[in-house]
């Protein structure tokens, strides 16, 4: 079952971009594509106002607070604020905190990808009271949509009343 309601895609996945977040994920100084990648969250926030205003809060599927090189979720979203120079939006990267790491999922199949996307959901401290919250659920890649679902059923569990995912790029549909 699907923790979330509709995810918005702001870009396919694949090259350039496909280089570009493998690299910022996981190449050391890469953290350059920061503000670029920031810029696009906050620019399609910006255009899609209406479908945006109807959040209580915007926040990131969080990374483990030791992943290295760089927490690139929460640096991702730390730049769209920066360009949000009215405050317009709420987003926040200290609601949800991921402090030990889990099982990757890059790289395997479904049932692996689900199970790790549970032990990631299961191993997230919730640091606000979500009841009633309308959510717009952040994260670079949407593949299968394991992880994202696991941590929006998580959110359910905790009272939110409706979530929805934004992320970075999709992978498209067969591969």
């Amino acid at each position: 079952m699907r923790g979330f309601g509709t995810v918005a895609a702001i870009s396919m996945y694949s090259e350039p971009l496909k280089s570009i977040l493998k690299n910022f994920k996981y190449a050391e100084g890469a953290a350059g594509w920061a503000p670029i990648l920031g810029r696009l969250v906050f620019g399609w926030l910006e255009a899609n106002a209406t479908i945006t205003s109807q959040y209580d809060v915007i926040i990131g599927n969080p990374t483990t607070t030791d992943r290295q090189p760089i927490r690139h979720i929460e640096t991702i979203l730390e730049a769209a604020q920066v360009e949000d120079l009215r405050r317009r939006w709420p987003i926040r990267n200290d609601l949800l905190l991921k402090r030990t790491s889990t099982p990757t999922s890059a790289g395997q199949g479904l049932y692996d990808k689900q199970v790790a996307a549970g032990q990631h959901a299961d191993a997230i401290d919730l640091m606000a009271d979500f009841t009633g919250a309308k959510v717009l659920l952040f994260d670079d890649i949407f593949t299968t949509g394991s992880q994202l679902s696991a941590v929006a059923r998580r959110l359910r569990k905790a009272g939110a009343l409706r979530i929805a995912g934004l992320v970075i790029a999709r992978v498209p549909w067969g591969g």
